[in-house]
């Protein structure tokens, strides 16, 4: 008799692994909410959350004076680096966000991208090329669109938080609202992005009056966009000294007719943010079904193994498994 072949164990990849071939699964968004895999309750998630996540900055040169209203003056601004560089966005991913598996470079690193309307935006991190973005026509198969078209577009717009005059803007970060795209570079400016003109053709249209970076001085802080009642907020956490320590927390809500950031003390009424490293969502509490009027911030990073919560009105920082989840769902 012949001998018996033996079936050797097939072994799994890791998370990692599977970043790295392409083949990963479209990772799933957990929030510390109860009953999190009811369905109704996933789709409300998935239907407000965003996928821009957040982005870990540090001073270069610690300075008492980092104030977001200060008006960009070079040679006194405090120079901001990236010590959190999310994951890049593979190549198989973007049919997710486009209907549209093609590239129009491939040697054009995608950091990061978010769709509004028709079009797919992707911010990459350096000023040439400083944007990709695909716009989508036509109907195909089950409602999806059946051409899309691929562009890049460099950044010649100087940096005004830069320290010299010679540093163009580079995006890390951004977020859609109403057909538009508003972009935080890495030293805290905000651009305006649109098609001015209907043609598909982004560009930047205008400037922020001031920085995104915390009102009080810090070593390290993290930066989250959050679209919540059809309003653009920006959640930052604060490091004193590790940044594996989260000491305050700060929201800021956007101006979008002088195109600044405001602080505020209080949420929305009723609302309730999420924010992570791969996803933010910022939502009607009673929505979700949980208790309203808490207005809380809850937080998890990368270091951190458990989720946090942020009391706006004490400003107190404690651990918790999630909101009560006290009422059903509107």
């Amino acid at each position: 008799m012949g001998q018996k072949k033996m079936k050797t164990k097939k072994q799994k990849k890791s998370p990692q692994e599977k970043i790295a071939t392409g083949r990963g699964e479209e990772e799933r968004p957990k929030f510390p909410i109860a009953d999190d895999k009811d369905w109704r309750r996933r789709q409300i998630i998935r239907t407000n959350m965003s996928k821009t996540g957040g982005i870990t900055k540090s001073w270069v040169v610690s300075s008492p004076s980092c104030k977001l209203n200060q008006p960009p003056h070079r040679q006194t601004c405090p120079q901001l680096a990236l010590i959190g560089i999310p994951f890049k966005i593979r190549d198989t991913g973007m049919f997710r966000y486009s209907n549209c598996g093609t590239r129009s470079d491939y040697s054009v690193p995608l950091r990061r991208a978010l769709t509004s309307g028709k079009t797919t935006m992707v911010v990459i991190g350096v000023a040439s090329p400083a944007f990709a973005y695909v716009t989508m026509y036509g109907y195909g198969y089950y409602g999806s669109y059946s051409h899309c078209m691929w562009k890049t577009s460099d950044c010649r717009v100087i940096e005004p938080f830069s320290a010299t005059n010679r540093q163009y803007m580079e995006f890390t970060n951004f977020i859609g609202l109403k057909g538009k795209f508003y972009a935080i570079s890495r030293q805290g400016s905000l651009a305006m992005l649109e098609d001015s003109d209907g043609l598909g053709d982004y560009e930047i249209t205008r400037l922020g009056i001031n920085r995104a970076v915390p009102s009080k001085p810090c070593r390290h802080f993290r930066e989250y966009l959050v679209r919540c009642e059809r309003k653009i907020f920006l959640v930052l956490l604060l490091s004193m000294t590790s940044v594996n320590v989260v000491d305050d927390v700060e929201v800021f809500r956007l101006d979008e007719s002088r195109l600044c950031w405001k602080k505020v003390e209080r949420l929305p009424d009723d609302a309730v943010f999420f924010v992570q490293d791969k996803f933010c969502l910022g939502i009607s509490a009673s929505l979700l079904g949980c208790k309203s009027g808490s207005n809380c911030v809850y937080f998890r990073y990368a270091r951190a193994e458990t989720w946090f919560c942020f009391d706006m009105k004490t400003r107190s920082i404690s651990t918790t498994a999630g909101p009560v989840m006290d009422r059903p769902m509107d």
